[in-house]
């Protein structure tokens, strides 16, 4: 709320534990809210502050590709804006860092003259620097992994790298589960051996999210990712750690 005016929408994170990491601004938010569309497993949490609650699951995990499904949820938020203020949208972690529906809802929001606030959340940037005690202050790159191969974005090899996604490398579908056949991160690890070398152990890790999910951490060199390509599930992330 902007000095007690309710916005027309807000993008809000939750944390990457959902409600254990849920800010107090984003909860006076949500209890002020007539709607919440969300995309976590804490619904009966988010329905305790806000009546209406709508989770988008459904529409998400169809299949379809991801441009497809983003239009469809955001054309849905948006018809529900244009009813009247006080709408969120909720996800894991922070409502800006790599999410292309907020991304395209402010847009929206901007070319109509809409009221929209952004309420931050611990990322999944903030809970890899705890698990693996990063200072970020050493320098940092972040990609998205089929981005970076894509735009050839070089690595420097003596900073810090976090390459998100790498459990849905090769796919830009909304599945719950990728296969992994075999040479399916070979690509990867031929791009990486550009900037490292190919024993250089990196890790896959997936941060404790707190509903079931538990930390996960694989540690090997670039050149087993593949050998190891069946304990790399969706939602985890690569960190390479400097040469």
């Amino acid at each position: 709320m902007t000095q007690g005016k309710l916005a027309d929408l807000y993008m809000i994170g939750t944390g990457i534990t959902g409600m254990r990491q849920l800010s107090r601004e984003a909860e006076q938010a949500l209890r002020a809210c007539r709607k919440v569309f969300h995309l976590t497993s804490v619904h009966d949490e988010l329905a305790k502050l806000c009546d209406d609650v709508v989770n988008n699951a459904d529409e998400y995990w169809t299949g379809e590709k991801q441009g497809t499904v983003y239009v469809r949820i955001i054309d849905k938020i948006m018809a529900e804006v244009a009813k009247g203020p006080g709408v969120a949208n909720v996800i894991y972690g922070h409502p800006l860092f790599f999410d292309d529906i907020n991304k395209e809802l402010i847009r929206r929001c901007r070319a109509q003259s809409l009221d929209y606030v952004v309420l931050p959340g611990i990322s999944s940037l903030d809970t890899l620097s705890t698990d693996f005690e990063i200072d970020y202050g050493d320098g940092l790159q972040v990609f998205e992994v089929q981005h970076m191969i894509r735009d050839g974005h070089p690595l420097n090899p003596h900073i810090h790298a976090i390459i998100l996604q790498i459990g849905q490398f090769g796919t830009n579908l909304t599945i719950p589960e990728v296969p992994s056949p075999e040479g399916r991160f070979k690509p990867l690890e031929e791009y990486l051996v550009k900037f490292y070398p190919p024993e250089h152990q990196v890790f896959v890790a997936f941060s404790d999210r707190g509903d079931n999910w538990r930390r996960f951490q694989l540690r090997c060199a670039i050149n087993e990712l593949d050998k190891n390509r069946k304990k790399i599930f969706k939602g985890t992330t690569l960190y390479i750690p400097p040469v």
